[in-house]
């Protein structure tokens, strides 16, 4: 092959053909009706609504519930901003699922919302309060102190 024209794709060093792959798109974009273009004359690109999440942040709902007394400030902002990033509204429904777990568990509230937050985790299970604050296998067990090897008999030969 002398690689004039018309003698195929060019090779790579390997020998490998070197052909291009169309590229997706990272989003989905919908383009704007016919009619509206923007100045260049190409359609306008506008972000697809089928995500299912209020497109501005001020069109969420949020919080329906006011902030329980046992529950620091800081906290309970925090929460929500978790809820909210979730695009999961802090509910009278959501919140009494999340305090029956809680309760299930041993934790108070805060102890509860506090290692939601941590985790990043948009609900409470009981379970994973358990594995988390329980203690690692072996905590509990007794090792015995080492011996001292210089007193032990080895036999004629001494040690080996």
């Amino acid at each position: 092959a002398d690689g004039g024209l018309g003698a195929g794709p060019p090779a790579d060093a390997g020998g490998l053909a070197c052909v291009s792959l169309p590229v997706a798109a990272a989003s989905p974009v919908e383009t704007a009706p016919p009619g509206e273009a923007d100045r260049a004359g190409e359609p306008v690109p506008r972000p697809s609504r089928r995500g299912g999440r209020a497109a501005r942040p001020q069109d969420w709902s949020g919080v329906q519930i006011p902030r329980p007394p046992d529950v620091p400030d800081a906290l309970w902002r925090d929460f929500c901003a978790l809820r909210r990033a979730k695009g999961a509204p802090v509910t009278e429904t959501a919140f009494a699922g999340i305090r029956r777990e809680a309760g299930r568990a041993g934790a108070d509230l805060a102890e509860a919302l506090g290692f939601m937050v941590e985790r990043g985790h948009q609900g409470f299970i009981a379970e994973a309060w358990r594995r988390a604050h329980e203690s690692p296998p072996g905590a509990g067990r007794r090792v015995p102190a080492p011996e001292n090897l210089a007193a032990i008999s080895y036999g004629p030969g001494g040690p080996l």
